[in-house]
């Protein structure tokens, strides 16, 4: 998978979950949002309105019911009945009774109308004429009304000129005729304080409408008081209006100017008035709708967050996984390598094997030949001529196997015991095995060691096959009558051998192949020794196991100066 595929298979996963996260919130939200304004409508309807209109209904019975004990009264009251009926003689008198009432039980104003002599008469006597045509059409609808009570909120132009709560009840005579209306009147600003109260307590929209439709009183801020409108036109419906006033509860859900109404509607037997309680669903919802931006505001946070965990989650595993995915090519790649270097083992073990065959089996053929020949020859110097040359070759077969031996060794074995070793002795050694070699080819062989023993710690046996190697090919390499000269520089950390001669140089193109199994340089020895092309291989791998180095400086025809270095113990 390239990074442009994950990248959109990422981009896609996120995407995927962030639709679903951010359309489960909301669709939690919005359900609690609904769920809620339900219960929130079910309380108003049920509990909220009922309450609040019994409130205000016991409320205003405490209010009004002791000024409409005190108009009946009045309206019963021997005293008054027989004044009226003896033609309203006497003013003064009617004058003090309405006053001794009105200051008395803390009215505004106490009042008798005159349905013979359409007089007015209040506590401070006669006021004016009675205009049931005019201004007064409150007597008309007393005159007219089938109950013998009215309440009705007015201007009290008589006396304080202010609006007032009237108490207007009917007044009969001894045989049951109509012959006015008595009452009192008190100030509407108890009844303002308390609607106000509850409108304030409720959050309620509080109005009263008589038994003929129209509307007695309302607390509304958008209809003045007393303009008395209809029901019908109040609630924009004649339908809703003609429900509430036909039965006395009634429960309404309606539409009014756009605005969603629940209406709780009794009708008030002592009054005489139905007392509606009104509640606006959009305002008690309206905290609903804060809470719902609220918690869509919150679904989104959450969103962003969740999808912020799981970008950096997605990212990390991937990133993981890309991780992974460079170990297994890291691998593959490794195995591929490990493949080559299988291949290049198996193609040196077929040279390899070709080499040994053919360095083992031009010997021994020559020796064979010889041996055929000294089984035939006569001549005792020819026969020992022929019997030194066939132990040389064996010699040589000798050295070839023991070389190979060694390799095998080194490859499969580990090191051996770490010992001090004395790099003095170990040329004394070397000295011994080469010195013969050197003399049949009266080449010089000399030594600068010093007088002190240089010590390191390794193998004393991988030292001397080291240094008789480097040694060996030096009097292989040199021409007859030349010098081999080794010279041991110590230093502070290391001990570095060097083994000159003069031979006839290596080409640069061909020193870096020196020390590698079986090279073939174009330089051959000098004597007609054989060179199987092991030995530097094996010393390269012997001193590095040992912690050393080993290099060569020369140049075609000015000879060698191979080298090798042991840390000092």
């Amino acid at each position: 998978m390239d990074e442009k595929t994950g990248l959109m298979n990422k981009t896609r996963l996120i995407a995927v979950l962030g639709l679903f996260l951010l359309a489960g919130f909301m669709t939690m939200s919005i359900v609690g949002y609904y769920v809620s304004k339900a219960n929130i409508r079910e309380a108003v309807v049920n509990h909220e309105l009922p309450l609040a209109s019994d409130n205000i209904h016991s409320e205003i019975q405490r209010i009004l019911l002791p000024p409409l004990n005190i108009s009946e009264t009045m309206a019963n009251s021997v005293f008054l009945r027989d004044w009226m009926l003896r033609g309203e003689e006497d003013v003064d008198k009617i004058t003090d009774y309405l006053n001794k009432i009105q200051s008395k039980q803390g009215m505004t104003s106490a009042f008798l109308a005159s349905e013979q002599t359409r007089n007015y008469y209040s506590h401070k006597g006669l006021r004016n004429q009675i205009d049931p045509e005019g201004e007064d059409v409150w007597y008309a609808r007393c005159r007219e009304a089938k109950t013998d009570f009215e309440i009705n909120a007015d201007i009290d132009m008589h006396v304080s000129n202010r609006l007032t709560l009237f108490i207007n009840y009917r007044v009969y005579d001894y045989e049951g005729h109509f012959i006015g209306v008595a009452g009192v009147a008190e100030r509407i600003e108890t009844i303002e304080a308390l609607i106000h109260h509850f409108k304030m307590q409720y959050r309620k929209t509080i109005y009263f409408a008589n038994p003929d439709g129209r509307v007695a009183y309302y607390t509304g801020e958008d209809v003045d008081p007393l303009s008395k409108p209809m029901l019908a036109e109040y609630m924009g419906s004649e339908r809703l209006a003609n429900r509430v006033l036909a039965q006395p509860a009634a429960q309404l859900e309606y539409n009014r100017d756009g605005r969603d109404l629940l209406l709780n509607a009794r009708y008030l037997p002592e009054l005489g008035w139905y007392l509606l309680v009104e509640e606006d669903v959009g305002e008690s919802t309206a905290h609903l709708k804060r809470i719902l931006a609220a918690d869509l505001s919150v679904c989104i946070i959450l969103t962003v967050l969740a999808l912020a965990v799981v970008y950096l989650a997605v990212q990390q595993y991937q990133r993981k996984l890309l991780g992974q995915h460079q170990q297994v090519v890291q691998m593959a790649e490794e195995l591929e390598s490990r493949n080559r270097e299988l291949e290049q083992l198996h193609h040196e073990k077929d040279e390899f094997m070709k080499i040994v065959v053919h360095d083992l089996k031009t010997p021994l053929s020559g020796m064979i030949g010889m041996a055929r020949l000294i089984r035939e020859e006569a001549d005792l110097s020819v026969i020992r001529n022929l019997a030194e040359r066939c132990e040389e070759t064996g010699d040589d077969m000798i050295a070839l196997i023991q070389d190979l031996l060694n390799l095998k060794s080194l490859e499969s074995a580990a090191l051996p015991p770490s010992e001090p070793v004395n790099i003095n002795d170990v040329l004394d050694a070397v000295w011994a095995d080469c010195e013969a070699h050197a003399r049949s080819k009266a080449i010089r062989m000399s030594k600068d060691i010093g007088f002190d023993p240089v010590m390191i710690r390794g193998s004393a046996a991988w030292a001397q096959s080291i240094l008789g190697n480097l040694v060996s090919n030096a009097v292989k390499f040199s021409p007859e009558g030349s010098a081999v000269n080794v010279r041991v520089v110590p230093s502070v950390s290391a001990v570095r051998i060097w083994v000159e001669d003069q031979g006839p140089g290596i080409l640069p193109k061909e020193q870096r192949l020196l020390f590698q199994q079986f090279s073939r340089l174009s330089s051959r020895p000098t004597g007609g020794e054989r060179s199987n092309g092991l030995g530097l291989y094996i010393v390269k791998t012997m001193t590095e196991k040992l912690g050393g180095r080993v290099g060569v400086e020369s140049e075609p025809g000015a000879g060698s100066r191979f080298w090798v270095e042991f840390p000092l113990g």
